[in-house]
């Protein structure tokens, strides 16, 4: 299940897409980036903001799931970049378990970078976290920009508006740590990179907003 913000007056199409076989050489249109086609993709199923490209959620005919939720994190994004729902889309398309989802999800943002206003009227481009899962496997992804941490969900998990995983991620990106102390955000001192203090930026939603909802959505879980 998935609760977000988006704007109130803002329609949402549920659509149905086909799997499908493209060209060696296909480009692909996103929201605001081209990137090269794979040669084949999935069927899915999206729930779509009438303007964009991109799902805020959907499901693949594999039964691999994706939702995606805003957070804030300290580094600053440029008006071109993929959008996080045109990453839960591609996740969809390309993926086959939760797994290759993933790393369809994290390859995509290391190599071209989030970026671009997710809000049709005002400028807005934010980094995202997200839920990704099959009958199997779940991931929860929290991303800054090109970089990311995840982590398994063993039992239950949710995501709110806020870095949450701290130091407790198993995958990462191959800079996440030295970036962090490049930019004066986590001491060079062999401690484990919590990603939460390094990255977050807490003058978004505040903190206290962001763990009563993790609170309460876990409660509702259990």
């Amino acid at each position: 299940g998935k609760n977000s913000d988006r704007p109130p007056d803002e329609c949402q199409r549920v659509v149905q897409i086909s799997r499908a076989r493209h060209d060696e050489a296909a480009v692909l249109r996103c929201q605001y980036l081209r990137i090269p086609q794979v040669r084949e993709t999935a069927a899915v199923l999206g729930s779509q903001p009438h303007w964009l490209w991109g799902f805020e959620h959907g499901v693949n005919e594999y039964r691999v799931a994706i939702g995606n939720e805003t957070v804030f994190a300290k580094e600053t994004l440029g008006p071109v970049g993929l959008l996080g729902m045109d990453l839960v889309r591609l996740g969809l398309e390309r993926g086959r378990s939760a797994d290759e989802a993933l790393d369809v999800v994290t390859t995509l943002i290391e190599r071209y970078g989030q970026g671009g206003s997710g809000q049709r009227d005002i400028d807005w481009p934010y980094h995202n976290a997200f839920l990704i899962a099959d009958p199997d496997r779940a991931w929860i992804l929290e991303t800054s920009a090109r970089h990311w941490v995840a982590r398994p969900v063993q039992d239950l998990g949710n995501i709110s508006n806020g870095l949450a995983i701290g130091t407790e991620w198993t995958r990462g990106a191959p800079d996440v740590t030295a970036f962090a102390i490049e930019r004066g955000w986590w001491a060079a001192d062999g401690a484990r990179l919590d990603f939460t203090r390094a990255y977050g930026d807490e003058t978004g939603v505040p903190p206290n907003l962001c763990a009563e909802r993790r609170r309460r959505v876990a409660a509702l879980l259990a």
